[in-house]
């Protein structure tokens, strides 16, 4: 068989691509591979160069146990062969092959044939799966928290929050299901807040220092008689981390010992003058005798 020029080019083009590459004419008969295609399957490169059909194709993967389980192998080929040969427009599949690889198939009609490609993505899909496995554990061990957790993303709107978040602000249970922005928070727990001045000039400001890019603390003293020791910490991505915690307790105890250490400070005040009260009463008697 002779290859023409223009042939020889086809072919060089697909062994071009960077994914793994099929080429079929009208008939479905193999007309060209590339290495990809030849190491995601495991074909002899000597074999495919005669042309198979690609029923042949199909039959050999399944014989090599390199297709997706079928009970009836027969009707499967024979669906995907037609639908291949009445395709007008490109289709995809994913295909889990017994192996535990997933496969997906990108079907792609040219004018005097077909152009299937296929990409292994395994090691995607495993990546992802860890990623949303790690994602849950954090996530699970956030929610045990006592501390509140809030994250917001560098547009300002709200990403992540925990249980307890929720119940030290007292939110709505279905508070955060729209992303609300900061300011949106802000109004949410302006009831908590011992705001006094101008309400959106005051969270407009806090906005701007909880969405800064300086880590700072502060202990918030709560409209109902609750303390909080509240942290804002900023991300690399441009977000920020809000973290409340109830000190209420600490700060009461505090509060007591502060007040007790005054009492006992006035206390010696009041002792020292009335020691200074009385020896200038003992000594003044006995100036006068004198």
């Amino acid at each position: 068989m002779t290859i023409t020029h223009a042939e020889i080019k086809t072919l060089d083009l697909l062994e071009a691509l960077p994914i793994a590459a099929l080429l079929l004419d009208d008939q479905l008969t193999v007309q060209g591979t590339n290495q990809a295609f030849r190491a995601v399957w495991g074909l002899d490169e000597n074999w495919l160069t005669q042309c198979p059909t690609y029923r042949s194709v199909l039959e050999r993967l399944r014989d090599h146990r390199r297709l997706p389980e079928q009970p009836d192998f027969t009707a499967y080929a024979d669906h995907m062969l037609t639908r291949l040969l009445a395709l007008e427009s490109p289709q995809q599949e994913t295909l889990h092959l017994p192996s535990g690889a997933i496969i997906v198939c990108t079907a792609t009609p040219l004018p005097a044939g077909l152009l299937l490609t296929f990409q292994d993505t395994s090691e995607k899909v495993s990546a992802a799966r860890y990623l949303n496995e790690e994602r849950s554990t954090h996530q699970s061990l956030l929610d045990q928290l006592e501390e509140g957790l809030a994250v917001f993303g560098a547009h300002g709107r709200l990403r992540y929050h925990n249980p307890a978040f929720q119940d030290i602000w007292t939110l709505t249970p279905d508070f955060g299901a729209d992303e609300p922005s900061l300011a949106q928070f802000l109004d949410a727990t302006r009831i908590h807040l011992p705001v006094h001045s101008s309400w959106p000039e005051t969270r407009d400001r806090l906005a701007g220092k909880l969405l800064g890019r300086t880590a700072y603390t502060v202990r918030l003293h709560l409209n109902d008689g609750r303390a909080l020791d509240a942290a804002n910490l900023p991300l690399p991505d441009g977000g920020t981390v809000l973290a409340y915690r109830d000190c209420t307790a600490a700060s009461n105890a505090q509060s007591e010992l502060q007040s007790k250490a005054e009492t006992a400070v006035e206390e010696s005040r009041l002792k020292s003058h009335f020691m200074a009260m009385l020896s200038h009463e003992m000594r003044t008697p006995l100036t006068s005798l004198s």
